[in-house]
């Protein structure tokens, strides 16, 4: 047999829980030294975003600054995956990387990769966006034997000077030396050009 003893209600001081689309949490306070602050964290569009505010007079102020930068977020900000335009550049790289490097004592030929890439998403702003660049860095002077995995240079994606991610080119596949028998070849082969 169940007993109700009595009900006690519970009252949130975050005035933005249930207010505000997408709030889920965090936290009220107040101090002397810090004034009234709410910390308040908010999913919509697939972006979470952490707010603190500090330093106000009132409660209506902390909420009102909260929810000014809540607005200004959601309203220039989106998540954005960097994904495709990394790969995009690393297949630009490939083709320039065959065309115009050649490994010296080898007749191979080096397949390469993009290292695992992690998280591809970034929240950037339409100005953010505007200002992406992928750079690549890369030895262009190689001498057989390479083991596979060798790092043969990187590729950066930047957002203005920070970088936003960074990933490094390594070789798929062995590339062996050539052996007597393929320098024997390629000297006759020269030898017959030649007369």
């Amino acid at each position: 047999m169940l007993f109700v003893i009595g009900t006690k209600h519970i009252h949130n001081t975050n005035e933005l829980l249930g207010n505000y689309e997408g709030v889920y949490g965090v936290k009220t306070g107040f101090t002397f030294g810090a004034g009234r602050c709410l910390v308040t964290a908010c999913k919509k569009n697939n972006l979470d975003i952490i707010v603190v505010v500090l330093g106000a007079d009132t409660k209506k102020i902390r909420t009102t600054d909260s929810v000014k930068v809540l607005n200004y977020c959601f309203n220039n900000f989106s998540n954005v995956n960097i994904e495709s335009t990394i790969t995009s550049s690393f297949k630009d790289f490939e083709k320039h990387f065959y065309k115009n490097t050649v490994i010296r004592k080898s007749t191979d030929t080096a397949l390469l990769k993009l290292d695992d890439l992690g998280n591809t998403i970034f929240p950037l702003s339409k100005n953010e966006l505007a200002k992406l660049k992928v750079e690549t860095y890369f030895l262009n002077n190689f001498e057989a034997p390479i083991k596979a995995d060798t790092k043969i240079g990187f590729l950066t994606i930047k957002c203005g000077d920070e970088i936003l991610k960074k990933a490094y080119i390594s070789t798929k596949n062995n590339i062996e030396k050539k052996n007597y028998k393929i320098y024997y070849q390629e000297l006759l082969k020269n030898m017959f050009n030649f007369l």
